[in-house]
């Protein structure tokens, strides 16, 4: 004969602690999102990764998705350059055609920019002419990791200032973008046409930005200490 009583008492029992776990874990995931994100903070890095002694792995991720809301101003703002820079498909979905126009419409939607030309960059890089000449050719402002390793391993800079002038490169990109697609859409980079078309990117697009923690488990025996590991994105 079935004992329901003793099998209600024990779901009560199990229910209460899977919420409990499941609280928990909450908690958990909610600290190590917290403590990672600080360590993405100010940083061109997109992933940061850590294992535990057995080599299991939690990885957070921070993305940023842009939302093209407002077309038709966009079309306004860049004129002629327009169906250079939009695709518009059959679904009538809007598209940005290059990763570097995407990352100009972020970086000056969520004003993480510094505003300095390329030119103003390598002005401004303390090393010598040929290391100069070297960087030119291997710094490309899409990939921070690259770059910061680049400056390390042919400018000789330290880590740090290799981190820094990494990010400075990747914002320099961007800013001589703005002034490309200025002249693209027949405007003179003015202080004020600039800001026309910064105000104009902010009341057309939209972006979100989503983060996740994954967790990987390690069947196998793993490493004898914790570890970080970091990555950068798009």
């Amino acid at each position: 004969m079935t004992n329901y009583n003793a099998l209600i008492a024990e779901l009560v029992e199990i229910t209460d602690k899977v919420a409990n776990l499941n609280k928990r874990k909450k908690e958990i995931e909610a600290e190590l999102s917290s403590a990672s994100a600080g360590e993405l903070k100010d940083t061109k890095f997109k992933s940061v990764s850590h294992y535990d002694p057995d080599g299991n792995k939690a990885t957070y991720t921070e993305a940023q998705s842009l939302t093209i809301i407002s077309p038709e101003y966009l079309r306004q703002l860049f004129g002629k350059a327009y169906n250079d820079l939009i695709k518009e498909t059959t679904e009538t979905k809007y598209e940005v055609r290059t990763p570097l126009f995407k990352r100009m419409l972020i970086a000056l939607y969520t004003k993480d920019l510094t505003k300095i030309t390329t030119d103003e960059f390598w002005q401004q890089l303390d090393c010598d002419e040929e290391h100069k000449k070297v960087l030119r050719r291997k710094l490309k402002g899409s990939d921070f990791e690259k770059d910061r390793d680049n400056l390390m391993w042919f400018g000789g800079f330290s880590e740090t200032d290799a981190s820094d002038l990494a990010y400075l490169f990747a914002d320099a990109v961007i800013w001589s973008a703005v002034i490309t697609v200025c002249g693209l859409a027949g405007m003179a980079a003015t202080p004020e046409n600039l800001d026309t078309v910064i105000h104009g990117i902010n009341i057309s697009v939209s972006v979100d930005e989503t983060s996740k923690l994954k967790l990987e488990r390690n069947k196998d025996a793993g490493t004898e200490e914790s570890q970080t590991d970091i990555r950068a994105g798009e």
